[in-house]
């Protein structure tokens, strides 16, 4: 779990670097998330991380590129938002589960998204206009 959690935090820090927003998305899924298997995580994050690789995997590539900068590469500033913020969402949740004795992880909801990555993501939508 503790490898999960630095993997994803790294990927966080990569999304908030100085590169533009695709690069930053590109950088931080191929560097670090793009090896984990979704068995890897707590079931109630699995969904999300499938929902995720899915979408790094949506397009074909073309000559020198990789799936994931194919896909991040058509993907709309609204959909790199959404993107960044799953990764957020997934990160946030393997904290909580992390350093939370107490929490079993069939409890945690999978349906509701936080206020806080949802405000994270109007924000940088506002940034990027």
């Amino acid at each position: 779990m503790k490898t999960l959690t630095y993997r994803f935090f790294s990927a966080v820090r990569i999304c908030t670097g100085d590169l533009t927003i695709k690069q930053r998305l590109a950088k931080a899924w191929i560097d670090y998330l793009d090896e984990i298997e979704p068995n890897d995580l707590p079931q109630c994050q699995r969904p999300k991380f499938i929902e995720l690789r899915e979408n790094m995997y949506e397009r074909q590539p073309l000559n020198e590129e990789s799936a994931p900068q194919a896909s991040i590469r058509k993907m709309s500033a609204r959909q790199v938002v959404s993107q960044t913020g799953l990764i957020i969402e997934i990160y946030a949740e393997l904290v909580r589960i992390q350093n939370s004795p107490t929490l079993a992880v069939a409890e945690v909801n999978t349906n509701s998204r936080s206020n806080i990555v949802t405000s994270l993501e109007d924000e940088m939508l506002r940034h990027l206009n």
